[in-house]
């Protein structure tokens, strides 16, 4: 390969081969994207061929319920928590991770318990 201008053959090569490895390293990106993609696909239908999936749904769906009809409070103090980190209804997208989330609302819920049952709110911890 002939030098251009100011860069040099061996720089050129370096270039090149810098270039080839992000491609290479692209590809492989795109293939593992579409390898968890398939991944998740096949769960998705395992999950719907299994009896269990349903039985859970519907318990789910059953314990939602209970909270919506039988706290009506608590479920509009989890949805007010949770709607700062709301995308969309149903869908969150925090910063911080469920389990960080989960436990400050749960948190706030005993706080709001403890006051409920002794007349006051306990101090925060």
């Amino acid at each position: 390969m002939p030098a251009h201008g100011r860069h040099s053959a061996a720089s050129l090569r370096r270039f090149h081969d810098r270039w080839r490895l992000f491609t290479a390293l692209l590809q492989r990106r795109e293939e593992c994207t579409m390898l968890i993609t398939h991944l998740n696909d096949a769960l998705t239908l395992a999950e719907r061929r299994d009896p269990s999936c349903l039985q859970r749904k519907h318990a789910a769906d059953l314990a939602y319920d209970e909270l919506v009809r039988r706290h009506p409070a608590l479920y509009r103090h989890i949805r007010t928590a949770l709607q700062t980190y709301e995308t969309r209804y149903g869908c969150l997208s925090q910063p911080r991770s469920r389990s960080d989330v989960r436990r400050q609302v749960f948190t706030e819920l005993e706080r709001l318990h403890a006051a409920h049952l002794y007349g006051h709110a306990p101090p925060a911890r």
